[in-house]
C-alpha cells in the first residue's frame, strides 16, 4: 500500500507499507530513504536530511513523523472487528456444551477440536479484517468466519456421531 502526502515545507512524501511482510519504505521528493533502524528511515536530500520515525502497527494504526509533523497512513482497527472476531469462539463454547442439542439430534463439536477450529477462524478473521480498509469487506470477512466455523464444527460433530 503506497500513500502520498504533500507537505508545503518538506515536499512530496511517498510512504509504502507491505502489510504481509511488515516492511516500510519512503521517498521524499523522489529520493529513496535508507533504513537506520527497524522503524527509523533517513532521506538525504542535497539541501536537507530528514529522519522518518514510524509508529504503530496494523491493529493500532500506522503513523510516521517527519520534522515533528505526524502523518496518518492507516487508521486504528475498529472495535467491531474484535467483537465480531471472537463470536466464532464464543459460539463454539456455547453450542459445544449444550446437551439438549445432542438430545435433539444436532451434533456440534466442542472441546479441544471445536476450540482449535474456532480459534483458528477467529484469529484469521481478525487479521484479514485488519488488512482490509473497506468496512463492508471487513464485515463480510467476519461473517464468513462465523458461518465457516459453524459449518466446520457441525460437520465434524455429525461425522463423529455417524461413525459410531
Amino acid at each position: 500500500m503506497t500513500t502520498v502526502f504533500n507537505d508545503p515545507e518538506i515536499g512530496n512524501i511517498e510512504f509504502s507499507y507491505n502489510s504481509f511482510t511488515g516492511r516500510y519504505n519512503a521517498c521524499i521528493n523522489g529520493v529513496k530513504a535508507t533504513r537506520i533502524e527497524k522503524k527509523v528511515l533517513l532521506v538525504s536530500l542535497p539541501q536537507n536530511s530528514y529522519k522518518i520515525y514510524i509508529y504503530g502497527n496494523l491493529f493500532s494504526g500506522i503513523q510516521f513523523s517527519v520534522k515533528e509533523k505526524t502523518f496518518v497512513v492507516t487508521e486504528k482497527c475498529p472495535w467491531y472487528v474484535y467483537v465480531l472476531g471472537v463470536i466464532p469462539f464464543i459460539m463454539t463454547m456455547v453450542l459445544g456444551n449444550l446437551p439438549m442439542l445432542v438430545d435433539a439430534g444436532f451434533y456440534y463439536v466442542g472441546g479441544a477440536i471445536g476450540g482449535g477450529i474456532s480459534g483458528l477462524f477467529s484469529g484469521l478473521a481478525i487479521v484479514f479484517a485488519a488488512f482490509t480498509r473497506k468496512h463492508i469487506f471487513r464485515l463480510l470477512i467476519l461473517l464468513l468466519a462465523i458461518v465457516l466455523t459453524f459449518l466446520a464444527c457441525w460437520g465434524i460433530g455429525s461425522a463423529i456421531v455417524s461413525r459410531h
